[in-house]
């Protein structure tokens, strides 16, 4: 007969040589393997953005089949799943491989991503992402760079900025690592682009070099190097054309050194025979839209070497020759024209001297779009209770209940048995008190705040609308939220694409991207989908 100690050790054993059949069946039924993943730009990122995540995936044995999401959890620590109706359909036989490009916001300074397989409501295979917590400030300068040797790295390290404006960098090594929609560059502040590169620019697909070019259109900022491959980036036929800031000329060695001398405060070894059979070759334009920032020669020759322009909406910073060039790679003052062309907004260099300090500041967020969250907030016939008057009907609910209570049965000679109908009839009064008041301050109706701004480009028929909604409801409920929009049947280009999404809200405060706040309590997910034709119907 067994002891109590056999017994138990017979117990553990048998767990243990059945945990491993266990781990194999479940292993064996699982429907995905995750194999790669990559966030960003070279796994670089900013908190609060829309973000390009490439899943590169593994069916298992029985296959895969259902709709491949990404979850990621907002402002308010509220799990927000992205699902594209297109890109995210999974139908995949055993053992196949695929790769999905699909678009996501990034969640706050500690939220990672989670990649889901469903199917008819079903979770069939789950798994947070290596890597994915923000690595960047929302409020960050993001420049991105690809793999040609330009400087910028070498330039960032000489700009001086507050910790949490600093300038940061990523260079991705291949086509592959950039989105093909444009909403994918919303956290990059500046992308730099190098025509010498031509390998690079040549393997982008039709679709990444359309989201570049609608990105800068719309609003981004491009630092685009054109020095030899200027003939062919500004005809007609190349996608590049509507970047450049006037009319092409021809391509020719650089022929004077007074202007970059002047302007980096360094000589250039023109004098040294290699540089004169290797000099850098410069673009030529006439017509230029902009201000020529830097010229050949001190005083304007036409033949400027940097032009700042805008394109649409947003700048184009064109420099007329190639950075990278290899007589310019020892030269030190290379350094100092990058960091000058990483700075040539007014807003840049307040940023990097911090000779003034933001003077709008409340509830912890210093930035523009905290206060304007704030204004969102203020509803009309709607007063948010604070916590003094919390504190006041609780202090005065306690008196009420024990000391009140034991005054008035002793006033009137009652028994103490009462309070066994005085303690319920005080604490239902309370209720309907706090009802009342409830009702006054909150309202009894959901109520909408709406902010729509809209820009307007005429001369390239440029329009970009940006719409913010406060939705406010008395009463905890869920809420289904679509936002359409009428596309006016007009002699322009149709609408190109958006998101309706949480808004990401930059500092350290409450609620904040920089907040470290958890989840208090389990909060359910809402669906954050792709938009659809029927939602802009044609007018």
């Amino acid at each position: 007969m067994l002891s109590f100690r056999q017994l138990t050790l017979a117990i553990c054993l048998a767990l243990s040589l059945h945990a491993p059949h266990l781990s194999a069946a479940d292993a064996s039924s699982t429907p995905l393997t995750l194999k790669d993943s990559k966030i960003g730009f070279a796994g670089k990122f900013k908190a609060g953005f829309w973000q390009p995540v490439w899943l590169t995936v593994v069916a298992g044995p029985s296959g895969a089949r259902g709709t491949l999401e990404l979850i990621v959890a907002d402002g308010d620590q509220t799990p927000a799943v992205f699902r594209d109706n297109d890109r995210g359909l999974l139908d995949i036989a055993a053992g196949t491989e695929k790769t999905i490009l699909l678009y996501c916001q990034s969640g706050p300074a500690t939220a990672p991503i989670t990649a889901r397989l469903s199917h008819d409501g079903k979770t069939l295979w789950t798994q947070t992402l290596p890597n994915s917590i923000p690595p960047h400030r929302s409020t960050q300068d993001f420049v991105v760079t690809h793999r040609t040797t330009n400087g910028i790295d070498e330039a960032i390290k000489t700009i001086r900025r507050p910790a949490d404006t600093a300038l940061a960098t990523s260079r991705v090594t291949s086509a592959n690592e950039l989105p093909d929609r444009w909403w994918g560059y919303e956290g990059v502040n500046r992308l730099a682009l190098a025509t010498s590169d031509t390998s690079f620019l040549n393997s982008l697909t039709t679709d990444q070099q359309q989201a570049i070019t609608q990105w800068v259109l719309l609003g981004g900022r491009l630092i685009f190097c054109v020095g030899r491959e200027g003939e062919s980036i500004a005809k007609s036929s190349s996608p590049w054309a509507p970047l450049i800031p006037g009319d092409f000329v021809e391509t020719d060695p650089l022929r004077e050194r007074s202007g970059l001398e002047i302007f980096t405060k360094s000589e250039l070894p023109f004098d040294d025979p290699n540089f004169q059979r290797n000099r850098p070759y410069i673009t030529r334009l006439k017509n230029i839209r902009g201000e020529a920032l830097l010229d050949e020669v001190t005083s304007a020759t036409g033949r400027p070497l940097a032009i700042q322009s805008t394109a649409g909406l947003g700048q184009i910073t064109f420099v007329a020759l190639d950075l990278n060039h290899p007589s310019l790679e020892t030269w030190k003052g290379r350094t100092r024209l990058v960091a000058s062309l990483l700075q040539i907004t007014p807003a840049d260099r307040d940023q990097s001297e911090h000779t003034t300090h933001v003077g709008i500041k409340q509830l912890g967020y210093d930035d523009l779009i905290g206060q304007f969250r704030v204004a969102l907030g203020q509803f009309p016939g709607v007063s948010l209770v604070n916590f003094t008057t919390v504190s006041v009907l609780t202090l005065l609910y306690l008196l009420i209940i024990g000391p009140g209570d034991y005054l008035l049965l002793s006033k009137l000679n009652l028994p103490r048995q009462i309070t066994w109908l005085t303690f319920p009839a005080v604490a239902l009064g309370m209720i309907v008190l706090t009802s009342l008041l409830g009702h006054q301050f909150h309202g009894r109706q959901q109520r909408l705040n709406q902010v729509e701004i809209i820009d307007i480009d005429l001369k390239q028929h440029v329009v970009r609308g940006t719409a913010w909604f406060n939705l406010y409801s008395p009463a905890t409920t869920r809420f289904d939220i679509s936002f359409g929009m009428l596309q006016l049947d007009l002699k322009s280009k149709p609408f190109e694409g958006g998101w309706l999404t949480w808004q990401g809200l930059p500092g350290d405060a409450l609620g904040g991207l920089e907040s470290h706040q958890p989840a208090l309590a389990h909060r359910h997910e809402y669906l954050v989908s792709s938009p659809t034709e029927k939602f802009f119907p044609q007018l």
